[in-house]
């Protein structure tokens, strides 16, 4: 099974709660409407670009004496229509959303933070031009961008654009699509093109320079130029942020690739970083060697990494082993967030993997993400007194953790001390079918892997709300009177199998009703009309409900099926399993189910 979680320390604390099933992820967005269904209400304008607005720029009605605010045609009743391509989530970016077309880059001026909440990297946006202002200068000093606000105001350096209040933000950019993923435009790192200028580029074959190895991203609170260069030696700047998340992390070592939003400031290129993920280089650099000095391991069961060669490769590595001591874990029950290195421990979802028992000193640990189900059950120091200071083994992916190096999406286990675990990549030789759902990308995203059939409304079977690896359901919002949705397996073969079982995990939110059952049929014929198909309900099923307990994190109650047996069933060639989701948006019966960690086998 494989586990993806995103833990926001400021806003969520497990409780210490200890669940017994499986679960994909620990926290779940607000019961909303499918964001996908998203409409600005506005119409663009027809051939509306940034290059035509370039063009059009020194027509527009100049606000102050010196010409440096604008503000669009009252009248023109111009729509914008663009994608957003940048992101302050990670602090990198302050008050400040990136939007492009095809022609080029705007900057949107507003004045608020954690944008990201409600402007994601890839939505479609439709900005509404008039009642704004504008400003566009390639002098001394400026970043060579149309810049878009609200209003103007004084300083002691003369008018400036005023920002974007948020009050009236939404009353002048409108969503109109969910979020998509956006391909960067690959670009040499001599390019002079004007046109990128605000849009998401790529470099290829590209270093931090030597002096700079040893070096974290940024200075604490101090915004910091770093330096990348081709094996010519050619460089350009990536300006980094003394407040972003991510400041106090090494820069990497390899060279490869590093994606971002393509910039100038006083005729300088700068390039600036949404996350470190946009930082690819892990491969040789231009003069040999990558890492130096970085650890010992590769990655592997048998040859993990250690921690020094984890911390090395952040942000450039996933499905990976690590191995180190437990010796804390990271308190963020208080007011402040404390290192603990000292029994007892009362937090279960994280734990500090050191290189030896008796460390202390953080900057040489590794924090491991523990997901609810028996990674945590089995290795958090909280319920796990003598794992205190053992030695383990974690597979997942190196991803900043807290703003620490750690081990994110961990999915696998091993104590050295027993030889005892949960390895991802074991394949149970007992196993006829599964479906864990992580090949699912995108939250709300299709599942294709399962027939989903809408017998009646509009509401289906998809990617769950968090990061789409599990199946998810729920009426609510649809304003129908029916809503029935069916999640069909694949024709399953039982006649080698002896004593088959089948088991899952199912959740649920927002109780408002029993909606779920299970079946299983053997004349079913694949397709879009299940129900005139003969099917027996597998009452052995322990399907949730709100009784069963919650995890602290999600909100979510998590039980497990138990062992549904279908050895009646070893004749059949041909047999099909569902889960019935059966609601009402206008009667109320609206809880969201989940469904997860499906197998068939022995």
């Amino acid at each position: 099974m494989k586990n993806t979680f995103k833990i926001i320390l400021s806003l969520f604390i497990i409780t210490g709660l200890m669940m017994t099933s499986c679960v994909k992820d620990d926290f779940d967005q607000p019961e909303t409407p499918d964001p996908c269904d998203i409409s600005s209400g506005l119409t663009p304008t027809s051939g509306l670009t940034v290059q035509r607005l370039l063009t059009e720029y020194p027509s527009f009605k100049v606000l102050d004496a010196a010409g440096e605010v604008r503000e669009f045609p009252v009248d023109s009743n111009y729509i914008f229509e663009g994608v957003i391509v940048s992101s302050d989530e990670t602090g990198n970016f302050y008050k400040a959303i990136y939007v492009q077309d095809a022609t080029g880059g705007i900057m949107l001026s507003i004045d608020g933070t954690s944008l990201f909440n409600d402007y994601k990297i890839g939505q479609t946006v439709h900005i509404k031009l008039s009642g704004l202002t504008c400003h566009y200068s390639t002098g001394s000093f400026e970043t060579e961008i149309i810049e878009i606000g609200y209003g103007q105001y004084s300083d002691s350096y003369g008018q400036k654009i005023g920002r974007i209040p948020v009050t009236v933000l939404p009353q002048f950019v409108k969503n109109n699509s969910c979020p998509t993923t956006v391909t960067p435009i690959d670009i040499d790192m001599l390019s002079s093109d004007n046109s990128n200028i605000g849009r998401l580029v790529r470099l290829s074959d590209v270093e931090f320079i030597d002096s700079e190895l040893d070096s974290t991203y940024a200075f604490t609170n101090k915004n910091t130029d770093r330096h990348i260069q081709d094996c010519n030696g050619n460089q350009i700047i990536v300006r980094n942020s003394g407040y972003a998340n991510f400041a106090a992390l090494q820069l990497p070592q390899g060279k490869g690739t590093i994606t971002g939003i393509y910039t100038k400031y006083n005729g300088a290129v700068q390039f600036i970083i949404r996350d470190t993920t946009d930082v690819d280089m892990n491969g040789t650099r231009c003069g040999g060697g990558i890492n130096p000095g970085a650890g010992t391991g590769s990655g592997t069961f048998d040859d993990p990494y250690d921690i020094e060669a984890a911390t090395a490769n952040q942000d450039a590595a996933t499905g990976v082993w690590v191995t180190g001591y437990l010796v804390g874990v990271y308190n963020t029950d208080g007011t402040d967030n404390i290192s603990e290195f000292t029994p007892p421990f009362t937090i279960a979802y994280n734990v500090y993997l050191a290189p030896t028992a008796d460390e202390t000193d953080t900057t040489k640990m590794l924090m491991i993400q523990l997901p609810s189900g028996e990674i945590r059950d089995s290795t958090n120091l909280s319920s796990n007194g003598g794992m205190y200071q053992q030695e383990v083994k974690y597979h997942g992916d190196l991803l900043t953790y807290n703003n620490l190096p750690g081990l994110k999406n961990t999915d696998g286990y091993w104590k050295m001390s027993t030889n005892t675990g949960l390895d991802p990549n074991y394949v149970d030789p007992g196993t006829i079918w599964s479906e864990d759902f992580s090949a699912i990308a995108n939250p709300y995203d299709p599942i294709t892997s399962m027939t989903v059939v809408m017998e009646a409304g509009t509401k289906d079977w998809h990617g769950d709300g968090y990061n789409g690896q599990s199946a998810e359901m729920s009426a609510y919002d649809s304003g129908e009177a029916s809503n029935i949705g069916w999640l069909i397996t694949p024709a399953i073969d039982l006649t080698t199998a002896t004593a088959p079982k089948l088991t899952f995990y199912s959740a649920l939110k927002y109780s408002a009703g029993d909606l779920l059952t299970v079946w299983i049929s053997t004349n079913y014929d694949g397709g879009t009309s299940p129900q005139t198909a003969t099917w027996t309900e597998l009452t052995s099923a322990n399907i949730v409900d709100s009784s069963d307990p919650v995890d602290g994190a999600s909100g979510y109650n998590y039980t497990t099926s138990g062992d549904v047996d279908l050895s009646t069933y070893t004749s059949s060639s041909t047999v099909y399993i569902a889960w019935k989701y059966v609601g009402s948006g206008t009667n109320g019966e609206t809880t969201k189910y989940r469904v997860d960690d499906i197998r068939i086998g022995e």
